[in-house]
Parts: C-alpha cells; sequence; structure tokens
C-alpha cells in the first residue's frame, strides 16, 4: 500500500490550487443567461394613451356656446352656415389667436352641423338665452384655457421613444445575444457571435471588443468562459456547469469553439418565456454582468483568470479580458456594445412610462374640468332663471318668497341652498332636502333660529315678530327622532 509523504502532499496541495476548479465560473454564467432568457420574453412598452380630444372638443363647444352673438356670428359666411376657411381680421386681434383658431373653428362647425339635439348637447352645444351666457360667458373661458393647455401638450419623447415597438426591440436584444435576431439557442453559430469566424487563438478571440472576430455578445461571452479548453489547452474541470463544457471543446491553436459546443451552452440557460421584459429588469441583467468584473494589473476579467492569458487552459485563465479597465472601466465594459445598447432602451422605456402616466392624469383633469364646465353652465341657467323670473332683486332674496325647493342640478348650487346632494359627481345625481321632506331653507333657518332656546320654555315662547310666534314649546308632529320630547320647535309648524 502506498502512502503520502507530506512533500507529495504539498505538491498536490500547490497544484491544486494552480489550476481553476470546478463551478468558478457559475455566477457569470448565471448573469449572462439572464441576458439570454431575455430572448425568450416580451419586451413591455408602457402605452401612451393620447389626449381625450373628445372630452377637449366638448370644453370648447361649450365655451363657445356661452360667447356672444357676435364673437359666434364672426366665424361665418354671411347667411350661410359655412365657417371661414381662415382666421378673419376680428379673431387676428385676438393674441394667440394662431394657436387657438382650429379649436374655435372646430366649435362653430359643431354648432352648425345638422343633428339630433340630444347629439349636440351630448357633445357641449347648447343653445344659451343671453343672460345664461352672460352669467357664464367668463367663468367658462377661464375652463377653457386651462383645458387648452392639457389638450396642446406633447409628451417629452424623442421621436424613437414614440415609436418604440416591443417586437422590434426584441430584435435588437437577441442580436446582441446571438449575433443575428433571427437566431436562437438551437440555431446560433460561433461565427454569428463572434462576428467573423474568431480564429485559431482562444485568447485574441476572448477580448471584449465590437471588432469583428472578438467576443462581442452574449453567445460569445459564454463560450468564453464556460468551453472547456483542448488540444494545446489543459482542460478544467467542467467551470460554469458540467453541460456547458460541449463536447469537442475549444482546439486552442487549431480552430474555434464548434457550432454545436456554442449551443450547448446556450442551451444550459433557463427560459424565460412568459415573463415581462421591464426597464428596471434590463438594468438589472447589465449590472449582474458588470458586478462581477475583476482587475489584475491594470486589465479587466469576466470569468476566472490565473495568469497570462484567457486561453481556456486551467493554469491560465478561462475568461474574457477587457484591455485599459483599471485606467477607465467604464469605457471598458462599454467595449461589449450590448450593454449601452440595453441601457439606452431601459430608458426610453422609463421614459415612456412617466409619459403614459402624465397623459392619464392629463386625461382625468380633462374630465373633470368637463364636470366643471357643465356645472358653470347649469349654475348659470339657475342664476338667469331666478332673474327672470323676479325671485331676486339686488342679489338678495325677497322676504316675502320662499326658498325655492331642492331642484338644483349641481353639487355646489344644491349645497349652497342648504340641500343635500345624493350623487356621483358635480352634475351627476339628485338634489333633495335635509331632514323632513319637502322643508325649505326658510323653515331650516327657523329650526335653527329655535334651537338656541333649548331648556329655556320662556325665551322659546317669548320669541315673536310682533304677534306671530316664531318657536313653541311643543312636541314634534311628525317624523322626528324625538317625537317623544317636549322642545323649542319652529312655531309656524
Amino acid at each position: 500500500m502506498k502512502t503520502l509523504t507530506v512533500a507529495s502532499i504539498w505538491l498536490l496541495t500547490i497544484g491544486a490550487a494552480a489550476n481553476i476548479d470546478r463551478g468558478e465560473n457559475r455566477l457569470e454564467h448565471a448573469a449572462l443567461c439572464n441576458l439570454v432568457a431575455l430572448t425568450d420574453g416580451t419586451v413591455d412598452i408602457p402605452v401612451v394613451p393620447p389626449v381625450d380630444l373628445t372630452t377637449c372638443q366638448y370644453i370648447q363647444n361649450l365655451n363657445f356656446s356661452a360667447a356672444s352673438q357676435e364673437w359666434q356670428d364672426s366665424f361665418y359666411k354671411g347667411d350661410t352656415g359655412k365657417v371661414h376657411d381662415d382666421a378673419q381680421p376680428y379673431h387676428k386681434a385676438f393674441k394667440g389667436h394662431e394657436i387657438y383658431w382650429a379649436g374655435w373653428k372646430a366649435a362653430a362647425a359643431a354648432a352648425k352641423e345638422q343633428t339630433p339635439e340630444p347629439a349636440k348637447k351630448e357633445a357641449g352645444v347648447l343653445a344659451l338665452s343671453a343672460a345664461t351666457r352672460q352669467h357664464a360667458k367668463r367663468r367658462l373661458q377661464r375652463v377653457a384655457e386651462a383645458a387648452h393647455k392639457l389638450c396642446t401638450a406633447s409628451p417629452a419623447l424623442s421621436p424613437e421613444q414614440i415609436t418604440l415597438d416591443g417586437s422590434k426591440e426584441l430584435t435588437k436584444i437577441k442580436a446582441a445575444v446571438f449575433g443575428n435576431p433571427a437566431k436562437d439557442r438551437s440555431s446560433a453559430t460561433t461565427n454569428e457571435a463572434f462576428g467573423a469566424t474568431p480564429g485559431n487563438a482562444r485568447a485574441t478571440a476572448c477580448a471584449a471588443d465590437q471588432a469583428n472576430g472578438k467576443a462581442k455578445t452574449v453567445a460569445a461571452l459564454l463560450s468564453c468562459i464556460c468551453t472547456k479548453g483542448a488540444g494545446t489547452a489543459t482542460a478544467a474541470n467542467p467551470v460554469c456547469t458540467d453541460k456547458t463544457d460541449g463536447s469537442t471543446g475549444w482546439q486552442e491553436g487549431t480552430g474555434p469553439v464548434p457550432d454545436t459546443d456554442l449551443r450547448a451552452v446556450l442551451k444550459t440557460c433557463a427560459s424565460g418565456k412568459g415573463q415581462l421584459i421591464t426597464a428596471q429588469r434590463l438594468r438589472a441583467a447589465v449590472e449582474a454582468v458588470r458586478t462581477l468584473m475583476t482587475e489584475d494589473s491594470g486589465a479587466g476579467y469576466l470569468g476566472k483568470f490565473k495568469s497570462t492569458s484567457c486561453n481556456g487552459s486551467s493554469g491560465n485563465g478561462v475568461c474574457v479580458s477587457f484591455a485599459a479597465y483599471g485606467t477607465g472601466p467604464a469605457d471598458a465594459f462599454a467595449k461589449l456594445g450590448w450593454p449601452a445598447q440595453l441601457t439606452k432602451l431601459a430608458e426610453d422605456m422609463e421614459d415612456r412610462k412617466t409619459a403614459a402616466a402624465a397623459s392619464a392624469q392629463s386625461n382625468a383633469m380633462l374630465r373633470q374640468l368637463a364636470d366643471q364646465a357643465r356645472a358653470v353652465v347649469d349654475e348659470a341657467e339657475e342664476a338667469a332663471a331666478s332673474q327672470r323670473d323676479g325671485t331676486i332683486t339686488n342679489g338678495k332674496t325677497k322676504s316675502n318668497v320662499k326658498t325655492a325647493p331642492c331642484s338644483a342640478k349641481t353639487n355646489t348650487t344644491c349645497t349652497r341652498a342648504g340641500c343635500k346632494w345624493e350623487g356621483t359627481s358635480e352634475t351627476e345625481g339628485a338634489c333633495k332636502p335635509k331632514d323632513r321632506e319637502g322643508q325649505t331653507v326658510t323653515e331650516a333657518a327657523k329650526e335653527t333660529q329655535c334651537a338656541r332656546h333649548t331648556g329655556d320654555r320662556t325665551a322659546c315662547e317669548n320669541d315673536k315678530t310682533g304677534d306671530k310666534q316664531n318657536c313653541a314649546w311643543r312636541k314634534e308632529k311628525d317624523k322626528d327622532p324625538e317625537l317623544e320630547n317636549e322642545m323649542c320647535r319652529n312655531g309656524s309648524l
């Protein structure tokens, strides 16, 4: 039986330490495989919703409906009802008419369209009285101006960002991985992965560079850090996984890595089918590779480097070299080319996402402005009707006329009248009396007045206007939750 001497054990330890061990490039393999998995996914290009032009025109139509008759008539050719093609001198007198003309013209055309009245009302084309116009005009102009700014704002995107397409961007990712966007794990070739036949010297081919014949794609990088050495190179134990060695190996000094061995490495990467490729995922994939870089004597390396070169030998290096890494790490890493391309795509996707959120918010604000504009018209119609019926004189309610019942058409006017609004928006809903059905605001005020005398029967019974009793100490007559309690209540009921 043979025994190992201390010296022989020491020599074996030194020999083992001098060689590249099994699995030393597992992390690099995993990081690069993340990029390969991207080729199976779907690029998530955020959709930027278009400006809600229908709502824009609705607000503009309401604004036009409230304009003076002189202003409305100025848009038509005599009595023909046909709109002028271009702004007239009358319109040009208004500052900024150039940017407003298209909207003005469209509103004028909508006013003359031969469409059913309900459809016109739905589009914001209304036949308003002169009094209603007077009440609504100024407020509607302010709403329309705010809407115009939202309707004419453009997303801050470059032409390239506007035309981003998921399918086209995926072809760019595939080109960065395989060298040819039409290839995949099963059809990739060595020549396309390296841009040309990489030559016989593995150390020369496994140098990061966008030049043809160099390690310029993800597939080429995987070959350099995983495929076993052969020929003059002493093969290391499988440095990535057992399946990445390939069958033939890279014959150093004889020829490039065979296509079959290149595909063997690619097939060890997990599938990314069904996954969305987001900007965050792109950035993370690039960063994962960059953080695995190491430096030795001013040169950078991806994969295990021992000495001399990345020739695939267990005593030298199974790696990719980056020249001048020590003086400029970012520039050296950029020699791969594809990191900058994927980072730019991530930036474009992020800008699209920001623009999409801004556009959605603008459209939501437009809908709010449309509700506000409709509420302005409703309030103006109510004010005009009040003036016409003589219920308001010099801005004050006549003392001998009760407040109108709760029939307001908007939340604002309803609550202002002392009623409650039951609805989902400013204009969608119903105005109803508070407390007892049919109670007028005047009666509610009296209840408030009498409530001041709670607990003081004498003060309650002495609350009069001349001989008329304002308050009375009594039980409620109907519908009060405190039917059994005597208290100071409205004396007119």
